[in-house]
């Protein structure tokens, strides 16, 4: 009898062929057959022993035998390969089940990761309407909010809204905004306490179109630092406004072209705090500061990507000998200058 015999973790099952050792065993009685055959001639033709008659039989009785174990063997053999046949489906089968077994993880995994990537149609619809209903509130706050302009160019408004409260404690030159200050005056000490908004100031900034290969943009400054009407009965909500800066420039890669009222080019920098802005600080202490019409002209040179040098030459308004009486700018004489 034969066995299958199958190791663990493989699903291999490892046979024993029964189809050599019946080769062998053919061979075998064919050459005893022959043997024996060629004996009994021999005994036949001499004719001369009895007892080769019962050898010849008791051959013949064998070869009986052994030609029925050998059929004995192939029906054993042919049961032996229909069960190997069997065990090779089922192993076939137990195979396919393991493999969909392990992919339907797989594939679930790959199916939610799809799910995930792409979601349906109806969630990105929501989305979709989402933003668009986000993005029009946004165009509407804008719109309520945004400084219009009358042409094509964007205009930028800007501002700042102070509140400067004072306490003065001796003579000064203007009340709420001061540049300089006494022990006493000519009433002996005046302590006075206020509050003042008129060095709040407002902006507009216009950038326009693009001429010559340089870029024009425009700007304009006011506050609220122009005096008071004379005679006015109440001064402080009668502040005139009064123009900073104004100014039209074109912007190239490296060369600008500066026309308007604009800071001194040979002092462009000046102390900084909001308890001075109608005078800047030190104004009437060396500070050379002023708001001057002018013409210039200005170009940068690169020298690495941190450090550049930069050359200005330009025209300004002289404002020397002359004087301002109410609304009048008058030059001075000669003899007077």
């Amino acid at each position: 009898m034969g066995w299958t015999v199958f190791r663990e973790g493989s699903l291999k099952p490892r046979y024993v062929s029964f189809s050599r050792s019946v080769k062998s065993l053919v061979v075998a009685v064919t050459f005893g057959a022959g043997v024996f055959l060629a004996s009994a001639q021999q005994a036949t033709s001499a004719a001369a022993d009895p007892d080769l008659a019962d050898s010849i039989r008791q051959l013949r009785e064998q070869i009986q035998e052994l030609r029925s174990a050998v059929t004995e063997i192939k029906s054993e053999a042919a049961e032996y390969r229909a069960e190997n046949q069997e065990l090779r489906k089922k192993l076939e089968s137990i195979r396919g089940k393991s493999n969909l077994e392990q992919s339907k993880p797989r594939e679930d995994a790959s199916a939610a990761a799809t799910t995930t990537a792409n979601p349906p149609t109806e969630e990105r619809v929501t989305s979709l309407e989402e933003t668009t209903q986000v993005l029009q509130s946004e165009l509407r706050t804008l719109y309520q909010t945004k400084v219009e302009s009358a042409s094509k160019y964007r205009v930028r408004l800007s501002g700042l809204v102070l509140l400067n409260l004072f306490h003065d404690r001796g003579e000064v030159d203007n009340l709420d905004v001061p540049t300089y200050s006494t022990r006493s005056g000519p009433y002996g000490v005046t302590p006075a306490f206020g509050g003042t908004l008129r060095q709040s100031e407002v902006g507009l900034e216009v950038f326009g179109p693009e001429l010559g290969g340089a870029k024009a943009r425009g700007e304009v400054q006011f506050d609220f630092g122009g005096g008071f009407p004379t005679g006015a009965l109440d001064g402080i909500n009668t502040g005139i406004v009064r123009l900073r800066t104004a100014n039209g420039r074109l912007d190239w890669e490296n060369t600008s072209l500066v026309v308007g009222q604009d800071s001194l080019f040979i002092s462009p920098n000046s102390p900084t705090s909001f308890a001075s802005l109608l005078v800047p600080s030190l104004g009437y202490s060396g500070n050379l500061w002023a708001w001057i019409p002018q013409v210039r002209l200005e170009h940068k040179f690169n020298l690495n990507d941190d450090q550049s040098v930069s050359f200005q030459v330009g025209i300004l308004d002289n404002e020397w000998k002359t004087v301002y009486l109410w609304d009048k700018r008058i030059l001075l004489p000669t003899k007077l200058g």
